[in-house]
This record gives C-alpha cells, sequence and structure tokens, in this order.
C-alpha cells in the first residue's frame, strides 16, 4: 500500500497535467506589480498554436490571457509556440498598455 504522502502527490498529478494540457500557465515570481514596483517582472507563457477547437481555441483563451496579463503586468514577456496573429491580438492597448 502506498504511504500516504505518494497518495497525495498522486492526487495533485492530474491538476498539474491539465494546467499544463491547458495553455493557461503563467509562471511568475511574485505577487501582482504595484504602482512604483522597482523590480523587473519576468513572465513565461505557453500561449498554444490556435489548431484547437473550442473550449480550448484561441478565442476561448485570449480573453483569460490578457486578463492575466493586466494583472500580472510583466516587463518583460517571453511566449512559447506564439504565431504572428496570436501575438498581434495581445497589441499594447488592450492585454499590455504599459508597452508600445
Amino acid at each position: 500500500m502506498p504511504s500516504r504522502r505518494i497518495r497525495l502527490s498522486l492526487l495533485g498529478l492530474p491538476l498539474v497535467l491539465a494546467a499544463l494540457v491547458s495553455g493557461a500557465v503563467a509562471v511568475t515570481a511574485s505577487a501582482p506589480a504595484s504602482a512604483g514596483d522597482a523590480r523587473l517582472r519576468v513572465m513565461t507563457y505557453n500561449i498554444r498554436l490556435d489548431a484547437d477547437a473550442p473550449p480550448r481555441d484561441w478565442a476561448s483563451r485570449l480573453p483569460l490571457m490578457k486578463q492575466v496579463l493586466r494583472r500580472q503586468r510583466p516587463d518583460l514577456l517571453g511566449v512559447q509556440e506564439a504565431t504572428w496573429p496570436q501575438m498581434r491580438d495581445l497589441d499594447g492597448k488592450s492585454a499590455l498598455p504599459a508597452h508600445d
């Protein structure tokens, strides 16, 4: 019989896998930025290609991503699997208001 620690770890595994598969995983080093924050805020986001059917299609994920970007306010954003049309959707006015 597995120990309690192993059972608890296995219970969390499906949640981690679901988060990774969803493409909505944002990694930040600290809490959301505040006015006057002097730290360099770096964020990575796996945008994923726009090849999925709803509800995982780009049009469904874009509003959530914009919300996360506005809340986290990264200074430097690294993306994976992004296409040029997806990057255009993240224009400075809606997703990253402090960036041109």
